[in-house]
């Protein structure tokens, strides 16, 4: 639809601003709408297969083409599209989906394994571990 198909001119001609955004509104409520329902159907299927492959990682790419044969999806445009819309979907939840470049995919990050803190890098070492016993070590008398 184009934008001078809903602009509404007042009795001089001129765009009546507030008529034009009453006779928009509900346009723009329709498609707001419509983008919630297709990210909820695709959450749905993100989620499904998260449930089957739970604590898993799983490469974009599978995710894709496992959330388009859940939805009966078949090669071509509308392929294309779900996989636009799982990307994005991913991207914008990341407190839940945590993704990585390469074979460690996305994951949902309530399944995934938490990993150990790695060891603080510093002056740690045998020279320093070396020092602490010497300055620890009481005076022989």
């Amino acid at each position: 639809m184009l934008v001078s198909e809903i602009l509404v001119n007042d009795s001089s001609g001129l765009i009546d601003v507030q008529a034009t955004l009453d006779a928009f509104k509900p346009l723009l409520v329709a498609a707001r709408a419509k983008q919630e329902e297709k990210n909820n159907v695709i959450g749905t299927a993100v989620n499904a297969i998260f449930d089957t492959w739970k604590g898993q990682r799983v490469p974009m790419t599978q995710l894709v083409s496992y959330v388009a044969a859940s939805l009966n999806v078949a090669p071509g445009k509308a392929y294309t599209e779900v996989a636009t819309a799982v990307k994005s979907f991913v991207a914008a939840n990341p407190s839940i989906y945590s993704s990585g470049k390469g074979f460690r995919g996305v994951g949902r990050t309530a399944d995934l394994p938490v990993k150990a803190l790695p060891a603080p890098k510093g002056k740690r070492g045998k020279k320093a571990d070396k020092a602490s016993e010497q300055t620890a070590a009481p005076a022989a008398s």
